[in-house]
C-alpha cells in the first residue's frame, strides 16, 4: 500500500492522451485504512509479544489479553478488508489501476505508471488481508486450545503434587 500511494503522489500530474492520467477526484481513503490498519495491527502483535519476553510472567499466564487482542484485530481486518473491497470503484486508486481506461493510458497514452501491476499489487494485498484475518482467528483458536490444554496439565500436576507420590505415578501412566 505504502507503493501504491508513493506511486500516485510521485505521478499524479502526469498526463497521457491529453488528459490527467489518474481521475479527476481519486479517492485515497481506502489505500490509506489498509496501510494504516496493517501497521497497527502488527504493532499491535509485537508489543504483547514483547511483554511476554521481557517482564512478566503474570503477561504470560493470562490468556484474556491474548485472546482480546487477536478478536480485536480479527474484527478490524474484517471491517477494513470488508470496506476496502466495497469502495473499489473508478475514482479510488484501486478500482482506477484495474480500469478499461488506465489500461488504454498505459498503451495507447505511454503512461508511465505500470496500471496493471499496481492493480496486481492491490488485489494481491485485498486478498492477504483476508488471509491475515483467516490467519489470526486460527492462531486465536489454537492459542486458546492449547492454553486450555496446558491450564489442565498444570492443575493435575498441582492436585497430585498434594496428593503425594503415587498419585504422580499414575498421571504419568496416564
Amino acid at each position: 500500500m505504502a507503493f501504491i500511494l508513493v506511486t500516485f503522489i510521485s505521478s499524479r500530474q502526469d498526463v497521457a492522451l491529453a488528459r490527467n492520467i489518474w481521475p479527476k477526484h481519486p479517492k485515497i481513503w481506502p489505500t490509506v485504512l489498509l496501510l494504516v490498519s496493517a501497521a497497527l495491527t502488527l504493532s499491535v502483535s509485537i508489543v504483547p509479544l514483547i511483554l511476554q519476553c521481557l517482564c512478566s510472567q503474570r503477561m504470560t499466564r493470562s490468556w484474556k489479553w491474548v485472546a482480546v487482542g487477536y478478536g480485536l484485530q480479527v474484527i478490524a481486518w474484517i471491517i477494513v478488508s470488508t470496506v476496502y473491497r466495497t469502495e473499489k470503484a473508478l475514482d479510488d486508486l484501486w478500482g482506477w489501476s484495474c480500469s478499461d481506461v488506465a489500461a488504454k493510458l498505459q498503451g495507447d497514452g505511454h503512461a508511465d505508471v505500470a496500471f496493471h501491476e499496481l492493480c496486481t499489487v492491490q488485489e494481491a494485498s485485498w486478498i492477504l488481508s483476508m488471509v491475515e484475518t483467516a490467519t489470526k482467528l486460527l492462531f486465536a483458536l489454537c492459542y486458546f486450545v492449547l492454553h486450555r490444554k496446558t491450564d489442565q496439565t498444570n492443575s493435575k500436576i498441582r492436585l497430585t503434587e498434594d496428593l503425594g507420590d503415587g498419585a504422580m505415578a499414575v498421571l504419568n501412566a496416564i
